[in-house]
C-alpha cells in the first residue's frame, strides 16, 4: 500500500474538521423509535411528531405515504394544486420554504424532513422535553421584542403543494420566511401573542384553502377555539382585500385580524365595490415589491440616501399611467373623457384630476413617462391613486421622495390610521379635484419641508427592506415587515383602544413610527440615519456594541438577556443596498441574482449571508 502524499492528508484533515464544525452547528436531533406516526412515515413522508400527522409529496398516499398515487388521484390534487397538468405537477421544479433549511430535501415546493425534523421548512423538531423547538442544535431563540408569531403547519394540500408559479404576489410565503429569520417565530404556541395562518389568498377562487385551513386548524390545534379566533391574522393579497373572499367563509373570520393592501371602509356603488376593512380589527400592509420592480422604477437613485444627489423639483404634480378603465387615451379638454366603460376605474380620480389639471403649467398628467424614476425626483408632488382596487403608487412615489397626493375617500392607506398620513402625504377629498392645484399652492415651502422630512421616514415603514434590500441607507429596522408585527404587538396589548391613538397610548410605538428607537426595547445598534454622513458612506459608525433599552420585556423566552454591551466596536449595517451609493458596501445585486422569484432569499436578504444556518442571521431587534 503506497503511503498517502501529505496534500492528500491535510485536504482529508480540513474536510473532517468541516464536517466536526458543520455537526457542531447542525447538532442532530433524537429520533426515537415510539413515532406518532405510522411506521415508515419518514421514507417517502414527513411526520409532524407534535400532532401525530405523517404529510406525504403529491404522488405518495397512504397514512405512512407507502403508496405511489394513481393517476386518478394525481389528476385530482394537480387541479386542487392549482397546476395545468400532472407533468408540470410531478416534474415542476419549484423553491421550498427556507430552502427547507438544509434538512431537507426540495422536491416541487415540499420539503422532504431528515427523519425527526418536519414542519413546511423543516425548521422543528421535538425537543428533551417532547415540545416542539425551532432549528434544533443551531442556538436559535425567539427575540425579546415582541410579538411572538406562532405559525400553524397546514397539511401539503392547502400549502407547500400549491403551485408558486401562478401566485404573482407571495407576501404570504415572505412573511413565513422572515418570521424565522428576525427571530418573531416562536415554537410554542402557549407563549404566542398572534398566530399565523399561511394560507394562500390572492383571488376569490382562493376561500376554499381558507374554508379548510380554519377547519383543520380548529379540529387540530388548541388556540382557535380558547381565543374564538381572535389574535390570529391572515394575509390577502388581491385587489380588493377581504371582499374577494366567500361570504360563508368570511363570517368564520368575524375576529381574525385581516393584512391586506385594501382599506376600503365604506361602499363605493359607482365603481362596484364594497366595504372590506375593519379599522378597528384589521390593518393595511404595503404592496411587497420584488427587487425586479424596485430596479423597474428606477429607486435605486432615491434622493432619500443620504449621499445621493438630490434633483430640482420643478414639477409641481406628476402622474403617469392609465387613465381610463378601458386603457384607451382620454379625450383632452372633454367630459367625460372616458369611454361609458370606465366611470368606475380608480372611483373615477384619475379621469376627472386628468380632466381638471392635464395641461395646467408646472403639473404632467401623462399616459407614459419614459424615465419615470427620474420624473419622481424632479416633482415636488405625485398623485397615487387606485386603480382596479388597491394601488402602489403611493409606496412607489414616497421611495423617491415625492409627497404623496392620495385621493380616495373612504379608503385607508398602509398602516392608516395607526400613523397619520397627512404629515407626508396630502389627502384631499374626491370633491376637492377641481380645485387641487389651489391645494398644493397653499403647501408653504416650510411646511413642504417638514413633510419630505417626515417622509423620509414614512418611506422606510412602506418598504420590506429586510426581505428585498435596503435603498436609503437603513438598517431595515423600521420596515414594512417590522411595522406590521408593531402594529400587531400594539393591537394585542391595547386590544380595546382605536388605532388613531395607538401613538398616544404607547411610547415606544410612537417612537418607532416616528423611526427613533423605542425606550423599551433592545437593539444591536444606533439608528442609521447619520451612517451616509458618520461612515462618509462605509456604513461604519463607532458605538457601543450594545444598546439595551429600558427593558420592558428585555428578557428573551428562555429568560436569558436581551442586550449586550457597552464596550466600543465598529458597527456595520448588515443590510445590503440596491442604491447606486452603496455599490462599493454591500450591493444587494449579488445575492439576488439566481435567487428563487418566489421565494427569494431564506429568512429575507438580510440573512443572506446566513441563508444556510438562519439562527446566526443578524438581528437589529433582540
Amino acid at each position: 500500500m503506497l503511503p498517502l502524499h501529505p496534500s492528500t492528508i491535510a485536504v482529508a484533515i480540513f474536510c473532517l474538521a468541516a464536517l466536526v464544525e458543520i455537526d457542531a452547528i447542525w447538532a442532530p436531533v433524537t429520533v426515537t423509535s415510539n413515532s406518532s406516526c405510522a411506521e415508515g412515515c419518514t421514507t417517502y413522508g414527513n411526520c409532524n411528531e407534535d400532532i401525530g400527522r405523517c404529510d406525504c409529496p403529491k404522488n405518495r398516499t397512504g397514512p405512512s405515504c407507502m403508496d405511489a398515487a394513481d393517476r386518478s388521484l394525481l389528476r385530482v390534487r394537480c387541479a386542487k394544486a392549482l397546476y395545468p397538468s400532472i407533468m408540470e405537477c410531478t416534474k415542476s421544479e419549484l423553491s421550498c420554504l427556507n430552502n427547507c433549511n438544509r434538512k431537507g430535501e426540495c422536491i416541487g415546493g415540499w420539503c422532504h424532513c431528515q427523519p425527526g425534523r418536519f414542519g413546511a421548512d423543516c425548521s422543528l423538531s421535538l425537543g428533551p422535553d417532547g415540545k416542539p423547538v425551532l432549528l434544533a442544535g443551531t442556538g436559535y431563540q425567539t427575540r425579546a421584542k415582541r410579538p411572538w408569531v406562532y405559525i400553524y403547519e397546514l397539511p401539503p394540500h392547502l400549502f407547500t403543494w400549491l403551485n408558486t408559479k401562478r401566485l404573482d404576489r407571495s407576501t404570504q410565503l415572505m412573511f413565513y420566511q422572515r418570521m424565522l429569520g428576525s427571530g418573531a417565530r416562536i415554537a410554542d404556541g402557549d407563549k404566542a401573542d398572534w398566530y399565523y395562518i399561511p394560507v394562500r389568498l390572492r383571488t376569490s377562487t382562493d376561500s376554499s384553502f381558507l374554508l379548510h385551513s380554519i377547519e383543520y386548524i380548529r379540529d387540530t390545534y388548541p388556540w382557535w377555539n380558547r381565543t374564538g379566533g381572535s389574535r390570529h391574522f391572515i394575509i390577502h393579497t388581491g385587489d380588493l382585500g377581504a371582499d374577494e373572499v366567500a361570504e360563508d367563509v368570511y363570517a368564520l373570520t368575524e375576529n381574525v385580524t385581516w393584512l391586506t393592501h385594501w382599506g376600503l371602509t365604506s361602499d363605493k356603488p359607482t365603481s362596484g365595490w364594497t366595504k372590506a376593512h375593519r379599522p378597528d380589527k384589521d390593518v393595511v400592509i404595503p404592496v411587497y415589491l420584488s427587487p425586479g420592480l424596485l430596479k423597474q422604477f428606477g429607486v435605486e437613485m432615491s434622493p432619500l440616501h443620504p449621499l445621493m444627489d438630490k434633483d430640482n423639483r420643478t414639477v409641481t404634480l406628476f402622474f403617469a399611467g392609465r387613465i381610463c378603465g378601458d386603457r384607451q387615451p382620454p379625450l383632452k379638454g372633454v367630459w367625460p373623457n372616458c369611454g361609458p366603460n370606465s366611470p368606475g376605474y380608480s372611483a373615477g380620480v384619475r379621469q376627472r384630476v386628468h380632466y381638471h389639471h392635464w395641461n395646467r403649467t408646472d403639473y404632467r398628467v401623462v399616459l407614459f413617462e419614459k424615465n419615470y424614476g427620474r420624473a419622481l425626483t424632479s416633482s415636488k408632488f405625485c398623485l397615487a391613486p387606485l386603480g382596479g382596487g388597491h394601488g402602489q403608487r403611493q409606496i412607489i412615489v414616497s421611495y423617491m421622495g415625492c409627497i404623496p397626493v392620495c385621493i380616495a375617500d373612504g379608503v385607508y392607506e398602509p398602516f392608516e390610521p395607526q400613523t397619520d398620513w397627512t404629515e407626508f402625504a396630502v389627502r384631499p377629498q374626491e370633491a376637492d379635484i377641481p380645485r387641487l392645484h389651489e391645494i398644493l399652492e397653499s403647501i408653504t415651502p416650510e411646511r413642504l419641508a417638514e413633510m419630505q422630512v417626515a417622509l423620509r421616514c414614512a418611506a422606510q415603514h412602506m418598504l420590506y427592506s429586510s426581505v428585498v434590500g435596503g435603498l436609503f441607507g437603513e438598517d431595515g429596522r423600521y420596515d414594512a415587515f417590522e411595522t406590521t408585527l408593531e402594529v400587531l404587538r400594539v393591537k394585542a396589548a391595547h386590544p380595546d383602544a382605536p388605532p388613531e391613538m395607538y401613538r398616544k397610548l404607547d411610547l415606544d410605538f410612537d417612537k418607532f413610527m416616528g423611526c427613533r428607537d423605542p425606550p423599551g426595547w433592545n437593539v444591536s445598534g444606533p439608528v442609521p440615519d447619520l451612517w451616509g454622513l458618520i461612515g462618509l458612506g462605509t456604513g461604519a459608525v463607532t458605538t457601543p456594541g450594545g444598546v439595551p433599552g429600558a427593558g420592558v420585556l428585555g428578557t428573551g423566552p428562555q429568560g436569558q438577556a436581551a442586550g449586550t454591551g457597552g464596550s466600543v466596536a465598529v458597527l456595520r449595517n448588515p443590510l445590503c443596498s440596491h442604491s447606486v451609493k452603496d455599490r462599493g458596501r454591500l450591493p444587494c445585486e449579488r445575492f439576488v441574482h439566481g435567487s428563487s422569484k418566489t421565494h427569494g432569499i431564506p429568512g429575507g436578504i438580510m440573512c443572506a449571508r446566513s441563508r444556510h444556518n438562519l439562527a446566526k442571521c443578524p438581528r437589529i431587534w433582540l
